[in-house]
């Protein structure tokens, strides 16, 4: 393998409008242009990791990611701005594939996340959801990306760009950032919700080391 460049990745490029509401939750896909959150891990130890999440241009707080435990199992929970429960992140039961699944407040599955492995750190997620705010048609979209850098573009299936997930500053000397912040850019009409659960997802697939057969343990138990 041959080493990294030693240039300064280019940033992703513009997210355009979708042309249509896509997602679980219309309140968090009514922005018309590009969005920029910025993920601020809380605490150390993954079975009580907390997040912050904030507009990255306004510095606004948008959600709240809590961890609650529940016997041996941890669950996250996403909150809104005012800490209103929006859904919870539980590990899909008696699932053979890493399998993870985003309930709401009366315990409906909203969505469901899966892991597939890859060479040298390229990994993908699988996103799977009805649109609410559409037909109701259900939708899958893919994680892509060098998870070992936590870098991913994130697409609709059929390659339409909805999002991207990066852990550099988009304007070098205007956003700090440390080993556990991640920058999330989400497309005009997109639910941003659903895309901060796919990246707590992707931050667990991170944080495990991977074995022999490359499957991903997101070990959301403490």
């Amino acid at each position: 393998m041959g080493a990294r460049s030693s240039q300064p990745e280019a940033p992703p490029p513009y997210l355009t409008d979708l042309g249509e509401r896509i997602g679980v939750i219309q309140t968090f896909a009514q922005h018309d242009d590009q969005l920029i959150l910025r993920l601020r891990e809380q605490k150390s130890s993954w079975s009580s990791k907390k997040f912050s999440v904030e507009n990255a241009i306004t510095g606004e707080q948008v959600f709240h990611v809590d961890s609650k435990k529940f016997s041996a199992q941890s669950r996250k929970i996403v909150q809104d701005a005012g800490r209103q429960p929006l859904f919870i992140l539980k590990k899909t039961a008696y699932s053979i594939q890493v399998s993870y699944d985003g309930f709401d407040a009366k315990d409906q599955r909203l969505f469901s996340v899966t892991a597939a492995g890859g060479p040298f750190g390229q990994k993908q997620l699988y996103v799977r959801f009805k649109n609410n705010l559409g037909k109701g048609e259900w939708i899958q979209i893919h994680i892509r990306g060098d998870w070992l850098n936590r870098n991913a573009s994130v697409t609709l299936s059929d390659g339409t760009p909805i999002a991207h997930v990066s852990r550099l500053p988009l304007k070098v000397g205007e956003i700090v950032f440390d080993r556990q912040t991640y920058y999330l850019m989400v497309a005009p009409g997109f639910d941003s919700a659903l895309m901060v659960g796919a990246t707590i997802c992707m931050n667990a697939a991170r944080a495990r080391k991977f074995d022999a057969g490359n499957s991903i343990n997101f070990a959301f138990s403490g």
